[in-house]
């Protein structure tokens, strides 16, 4: 608190902070306002309050000397010139779900018939009505609910998408009979367009098809129609769910599943699990589409079978349950921010052809393995009252659970039991979040700050790295005012949901089972690789935040990058994975 003090101070009074950032605290500040402990502390300081009236003054009164007592007469433009910086600011503090949750949660927007116009919003939450109906407000809300667990915090407190909906249902024309009345396309329609499409799909690369933002697309021939189609219902309209053709089954036996069937159970040891290794990394320099199905599942549960002997891997032990721990799985209530994350989780999944099942019954099914994960983990946990965060048990979907679920078909059987198996290895601690949330397993010092370990090792590695290897990345990202730890933590918090194909996450999965937790950290180093040129292009436009979260990550495929990944894992293993193993 004192530190968060002392930069307000220096903030206000406009003091130079370094030789890259003439003024504000930018990577700082976005550090900081990762943890939820940080994001209390600038709350209380002050400084959200002073971004949120900088912002305000750039949006509502003139650039000159003498304060206009209205807003400006013309329409402001999606992302001004004059509010970009306080925009980027805001966006960098909101930009993890442990900020957004000790800000948001629970709080209820402010219910006025009308606002003076010298009334100036004192927090995010205060902010939302004045801005709810400007260009500005959508972007930065749009922006907010690339975060998954963001948006299911958002949408189960104020119920966003069926704002939205009302509004582009009022928002068309007069004439003619009411079942034929035509929206009006203007910048704000096609803006509430986007994130009802963006929020109601799930989908990497090729998986969903989002609208343009723009009123005249270049892309098209007739630049006077948006060819997109508005709508103010769910579903929503076909366009934008691409067909996705179902993976044909494997006719020939691949060289990973003939060493699978040759090897017996009594013979999964360390030496068979480097035999394994090799096996995999061939298969996939040289055939990664055969990695899928049955094969990859197979693989994952022999190697859990072989880690459970490794006293080194098997690192978090079952505790006893306690008192009053066991409930009847068939009350409780579900919480809002699960059921809409379930149905979300269940649409990806046919969408993707992982699910056969009815949507209903899938949807059931994945609650239940929720519900048993969640009473199972709440058995390892102790809540500490001092953040909102950490007050209970895990606030958000659980991403991890509702992968292996899909990665499972939908069995509600075999994910419960390959979950309570990968519950006590390392690798759960960095591919499962829910895993170590308030959990018995972490310092008392660690578990009540609610530092997740993916930010303050994965993320930490992740950086020490790029400052080694790529150091243009990692200068692009400090003078952007944001960092590689927070985008890491991001993809990784929501499995890369939104950002990588079905495929590449299964094989996620599959590499950081197998080939060891460390390789959490290589593979993030060589996503920012893959994206050097974009990176080091969206610095120089001054976007580089809202394009990462934004945007899936297009041509990026895990099979192409082991070479690069082994050497990685030759250089810093020693490192990486002895850090890993100490959280």
């Amino acid at each position: 608190n004192e530190c968060v003090a002392y930069m307000h101070s220096r903030y206000t009074k406009k003091l130079q902070v370094s030789k890259c950032e003439k003024f504000g605290y930018g990577v700082m500040v976005t550090q900081v306002a990762a943890t939820a402990a940080g994001t209390s502390a600038l709350q209380k300081a002050g400084f959200l309050r002073a971004i949120i009236h900088e912002l305000w003054v750039h949006l509502e009164h003139a650039t000159d000397e003498i304060r206009m007592t209205a807003p400006r007469p013309f329409p402001l433009q999606p992302i001004d010139r004059a509010v970009h910086k306080s925009f980027m600011g805001l966006v960098n503090v909101l930009s993890s779900y442990q900020a957004v949750h000790e800000l948001f949660y629970q709080q209820s927007l402010p219910n006025k018939s009308s606002y003076g116009f010298r009334e100036i919003p004192e927090s995010p939450v205060v902010s939302f009505p004045f801005c709810q109906s400007h260009v500005f407000g959508l972007r930065l809300l749009t922006v907010l609910a690339c975060n998954l667990d963001s948006w299911l915090l958002l949408e189960s407190q104020y119920h966003i998408q069926q704002t939205l909906l009302d509004l582009q249902k009022t928002n068309r024309t007069l004439e003619g009979q009411p079942k034929h009345f035509e929206m009006i396309i203007d910048q704000l329609s096609i803006e509430r367009n986007y994130l009802l499409v963006k929020t109601h799909t799930i989908g990497g690369e090729g998986e969903r098809l989002l609208p343009s933002r723009n009123l005249f697309d270049p892309h098209q021939r007739r630049q006077n129609n948006y060819v997109w189609p508005l709508f103010h219902h769910f579903p929503i309209p076909k366009e934008y769910s691409p067909t996705i053709a179902a993976q044909p089954s494997m006719k020939k036996e691949s060289a990973l599943s003939r060493f699978l069937s040759s090897t017996k159970s009594a013979e999964k040891n360390r030496q068979w699990l480097d035999q394994l290794r090799a096996t995999l990394i061939k298969v996939m320099k040289s055939a990664a589409s055969t990695v899928r199905g049955g094969v990859l599942i197979e693989t994952i549960e022999k190697t859990l079978q072989a880690l459970e002997r490794m006293p080194e891997e098997r690192v978090f032990k079952k505790s006893p349950p306690k008192a009053g721990a066991n409930r009847d799985p068939s009350t409780p209530s579900t919480p809002l921010v699960q059921t809409i994350g379930v149905k979300l989780a269940i649409r990806y999944g046919k969408q993707v052809n992982a699910l056969k099942a009815n949507p209903e019954t899938a949807a059931g099914n994945l609650t239940a393995v929720l519900r048993s994960c969640g009473q199972f983990l709440s058995q390892q946990q102790s809540y500490s009252p001092a953040l909102k965060l950490t007050s209970g048990p895990y606030p958000c979907h659980d991403w991890f659970v509702s992968t292996v679920f899909l990665m499972l078909s939908g069995s509600k059987d075999r994910s419960i039991g390959m979950l309570l198996k990968i519950s006590e290895l390392l690798c759960s601690g960095y591919l499962w979040p829910a895993r170590l949330h308030a959990s018995i397993h972490l310092s008392d010092g660690v578990r009540a700050s609610g530092i997740p370990p993916l930010f303050s090792c994965t993320g930490h590695h992740v950086e020490l790295i790029l400052q080694t290897e790529h150091p243009l990345i990692y200068s692009a990202f400090r003078m952007s005012g944001y960092t590689p730890s927070q985008i890491t933590q991001h993809w990784l918090t929501q499995c890369f949901w939104n950002y990588l194909s079905w495929t590449q996450i299964t094989h996620y999965v599959l590499t950081i089972v197998t080939m060891g937790s460390d390789y959490q950290v290589y593979i993030c180093v060589s996503l920012l690789k893959h994206l050097q040129h974009e990176i080091l292009s969206h610095r120089q436009t001054q976007d580089l935040q809202v394009f990462l979260k934004e945007n899936a990550i297009k041509g990026f495929l895990g099979s192409e990058w082991f070479d690069y990944m082994i050497k990685l894992e030759q250089s810093y293993r020693s490192t990486v994975l002895t850090s890993m193993r100490n959280i």
